[in-house]
Formats: C-alpha cells, sequence, structure tokens
C-alpha cells in the first residue's frame, strides 16, 4: 500500500466534496485510478492528480477518455438542456473525440440533431449549444417581439418589417426591423445570426441607406441586454414588460414545415401566406441551404401577373415575373419586391399577380408620385396655349423646370416659371 490506505483516500475525497464509487482492490497506491462521483456526475481519476495538482476538476466529466462520458452527457441533457433532449449515439471512450458527431433526439418534436459534444456544450455570444432548429426560438425572438408591440402601441407612424431598402447586388428588398417615420427611427435587432459574413453585408447595406436618409439607425446587439434593459433603450421610463405583451409569439421558421409544404407544389407566394411570414425570409433559407426548391420546381411560372400603368388601367399581363421583366426591361427583383410588401409599385407601373387581379383582391396604397403623371397644359406668361405634355415629367424636361416647381405652379403657389405657366389638362 502506498502513502496513504484506502480509507485515507476515502475521507481525503470526501473532504473534498467527491465519493470513491470504485472497490478498494482497485486502489494500490497514489498513482492508481479510482472512480468518483459528485452525486450525479463521473469519472476515473488519478488519485495523484486529485492529492497534489488540484484540477479544476469539473472538466474531467466530459474528458473523452472518461468510461463514464456517456452517462455524464446524459445527466448534461437533463440538467442544462431540461430533458428536452435524449442522446441517441452509443460511445467509445477509447476511441472518442470531441469533435466526433453526435446523434441527439428533440423529445419535443423528434426531430434529429447532429453535432460534437464540443458544440453542444458551448454557451457563448455566437454560440448556443444544442438546439432543435423547430422548437428553439432565437434568442432575437423574444426581444423583437416585445419591442415590435412597444413601437406599435406607442410610436405612431410605426412600419415592422419596412421594404423600401432594396438590395443592389439582388434587387431585393432588405427589410429593417423596425422603422418609425415619424421620429425618423431605424431599428435592426442584432442576434447571433447577424454574425454570419452575408447578414453583414445586408446589415451594412441597410445602415447606409437609412443614414442617407436621415435617420438615426440602430443595431444593438441583443445578448448584451435582457429584454426589459433592451427595451429601455427606446423607452427609459419602462420599469417592467407590460402585461399585454403577447410573449408566446416567435418569429421562429420552421423549416420542416415548410418544406414539405414546398414539396407539396405550392410556390414560395403561397407559403409565405400560408405561414404568415415574409417570401424574402424564404427566399434566405434557401439561399443558406435551409431549404430548397423540389424538383421541377420553377419559380417564375407559379405566378402571372398584370401590368397597371400609373393610373391603374390595364397594360398587359404576363405568364411570370421572368416574362414580365424580360418583355418591359423592368428587374425581376423589383417586380417580386413591391409585390411582396404590398406597395404594387416599381419603375412607374403597378404589378398585380393575376388571381389577386381577377378577384380584386388587392389594395394599392397611396402612391404621392400619381400626380406627376397626368396630362399637363402648358401656357405661355401670357395665358397662350402652347402644348400638351403627356406627363408632368414631360412637361419638365421640355420646358426646363423642375417637376417640383410645376406641381407648385399647379397648385397655385408659383405664378410662373422661366415664362410658362401649368394647368392639367
Amino acid at each position: 500500500m502506498g502513502k496513504y490506505s484506502f480509507e485515507e483516500i476515502v475521507d481525503k475525497f470526501s473532504s473534498l466534496g467527491y465519493q470513491v464509487i470504485s472497490d478498494e482492490s482497485s486502489y494500490q497506491n497514489t498513482k492508481s485510478f479510482v472512480d468518483l462521483s459528485d452525486g450525479r456526475y463521473k469519472c476515473r481519476c488519478k488519485v495523484e492528480r486529485m492529492l497534489y495538482h488540484k484540477p479544476v476538476f469539473s472538466k474531467q466529466w466530459f474528458a473523452c477518455s472518461n468510461p463514464y462520458i456517456e452517462h455524464n452527457i446524459k445527466c448534461f441533457l437533463e440538467d442544462e438542456k431540461d430533458g428536452n433532449f435524449i442522446l441517441l449515439s452509443k460511445i467509445n471512450p477509447n476511441n472518442f473525440t470531441r469533435d466526433d458527431i453526435l446523434e441527439f433526439k428533440c423529445t419535443r418534436c423528434g426531430e434529429i440533431i447532429k453535432q460534437s459534444l464540443f458544440n453542444a456544450r458551448r454557451h457563448e455570444k455566437q454560440h448556443r449549444g444544442l438546439t432543435c432548429p423547430y422548437c428553439d426560438g432565437t434568442f432575437e425572438s423574444m426581444h423583437a417581439v416585445v419591442l415590435k408591440q412597444l413601437f406599435l402601441k406607442f410610436k405612431e407612424d410605426t412600419e415592422l418589417e419596412e421594404p423600401s431598402c432594396i438590395n443592389p447586388l439582388t434587387g431585393m428588398a432588405l427589410p429593417t426591423d423596425i422603422v418609425n417615420h415619424k421620429e425618423k427611427i431605424a431599428i435592426e435587432i442584432q442576434s447571433v445570426f447577424h454574425l454570419r459574413e452575408e447578414q453583414k453585408v445586408k446589415d451594412k447595406i441597410k445602415k447606409e441607406y437609412w443614414i442617407s436618409r436621415g435617420y438615426a439607425f440602430y443595431d444593438y446587439f441583443i445578448e448584451d441586454y435582457s429584454v426589459l434593459e433592451y427595451c429601455q433603450l427606446f423607452f427609459p421610463d419602462l420599469q417592467e414588460i407590460p402585461k399585454w405583451i403577447k410573449t408566446t409569439i416567435t418569429n421562429k421558421i420552421n423549416y420542416k414545415k415548410i418544406q414539405e409544404y414546398l414539396n407539396k407544389g405550392h410556390s414560395v407566394q403561397e407559403a409565405s401566406l400560408f405561414f404568415n411570414i415574409n417570401a424574402h425570409r424564404i427566399y434566405d433559407a434557401i439561399h443558406l441551404k435551409r431549404l430548397y426548391y423540389p424538383k421541377g420546381y420553377d419559380d417564375r411560372y407559379k405566378i402571372p401577373v398584370v401590368q397597371l400603368d400609373i393610373h391603374k388601367k390595364y397594360i398587359n399581363q404576363y405568364n411570370c415575373y421572368n416574362e414580365a421583366s424580360e418583355q418591359t426591361g423592368i428587374l425581376k427583383g423589383n417586380i417580386i419586391s413591391c409585390i411582396n410588401s404590398k406597395r404594387y409599385y416599381a419603375n412607374g407601373y403597378y404589378w398585380i399577380p393575376l388571381k389577386d387581379y381577377e378577384t380584386n383582391n388587392y389594395t394599392i396604397p397611396y402612391n404621392k408620385l400619381e400626380k406627376y403623371y397626368y396630362p399637363i397644359n402648358v401656357y405661355n406668361i401670357n395665358d397662350e396655349y402652347l402644348y400638351t405634355a403627356d406627363t408632368v415629367y414631360d412637361a419638365s424636361e421640355k420646358t426646363g423646370v423642375s417637376a417640383t416647381i410645376v406641381m407648385d405652379i399647379i397648385k397655385g403657389a408659383r405664378g410662373s416659371r422661366y415664362g410658362y405657366k401649368f394647368k392639367y389638362a
């Protein structure tokens, strides 16, 4: 027997808060290995290492060579993940590394998640560890859901997922989380998703766009604040989350259900309406390979579209976005974006899905540009008629008078400019 008897070793570890669970036959001296437990987790450890080196012992629970590692992972899932996952993989501690891929099953929906032990146990700013893609909302959800409801209730002229920023690289809308036009505030709520390089590019485009329009742009990272603290950045007098806030809302996309819906032959637009989410989020998910187009799917042939002039008069009908783009020279992305955002206006025309047009199931919002597209009579300073221009812009181009000044003269705010007067025809 070595310097310490087995009974002394048991007492020594007991004073440190650990129970020796191996029998006396396994102990020869302080170079021997004994099995220890803290009442929950277990490991095999060299006696002298615990006695003399005093390591941070909790790290031993998940050492790859620990023969109890499978037991400890199951305890971790129960303790740290609230029993929401179970371990399916069998682990051989003699041939296991922290980067080996393990299979976990979500006990809430049955989804199988494949992840390494290292990533499953992570809990840091850029990684949440083991989560279910269908049951676990993002950190952003609760911060965003609460803040959006506060803005809608207390800030007039608030618009959620405001779509006016267009990605110059794709021609698609880049919706901004919260925009208040009255106070000229734009907010993009930052979460771990926004740390991805492709998302950083989009966020930079949004920021530059809103600043160029004279708006204050805020992009605080939610990990730095509780939900209440985050809301207090914009509502400093808020003492608690109001009871009327609906905290059960989530902006998490259920990729599995959406994919099943697409596989049945439905379009992205139909999925957007069915699941009540913006179509751009589905397109983003396809780009990031979280979703995919089923075999034979082609979005161009899913939605026939009608083209109207600025006065809402019928011009033409096209079988798909691509055909409309090719025949008019207008970017397909602009047409899709204006329909998705319910603005319907792009490049001087209104674009309405044929199905909605035939059933009159659409409402075109007020367009301040419409007044510039009526025929205009042009007169000289003596009120003598000269000619009729097709639009305010045509009159502006021919006379050199800016379109804004032409409108001022029509409304009577000015008398004339450069010897010209203007009236609606």
